[in-house]
């Protein structure tokens, strides 16, 4: 038989790996975020806004590659993303190490 196809949601550079072992069958699907420049108030609507940006970048990768189980690492993560594409909330597993 077919086993499920499973997609990782990263926030890295695409094609860098995470620190920890995944098996090779598992997609990662990268998202790059860039860090925050501005300083203050600015900072934080600087993130809102990257986050936001991330959310709309994941959502579209995780459309296009629609796997069967989508892994997210982190509330902070996950929210953007399940925001931007709601439906995918009944595939998504969110956890935090």
């Amino acid at each position: 038989g077919q086993g499920w196809q499973v997609a990782i949601g990263s926030a890295a550079a695409p094609g860098a790996r995470p620190a920890y072992a995944l098996d090779a069958r598992v997609r990662v699907l990268a998202a790059p975020v860039p860090p925050a420049a501005a300083t203050g108030w600015r900072r934080r609507l600087d993130i809102a806004r990257r986050q936001w940006r991330f959310g709309q970048a994941m959502a579209a990768l995780v459309r296009a590659e629609r796997p069967d189980v989508l892994l997210l690492n982190g509330v902070t993560l996950a929210a953007p993303v399940l925001l931007a594409a709601p439906g995918w909330a009944a595939r998504t597993v969110v956890c935090d190490h």
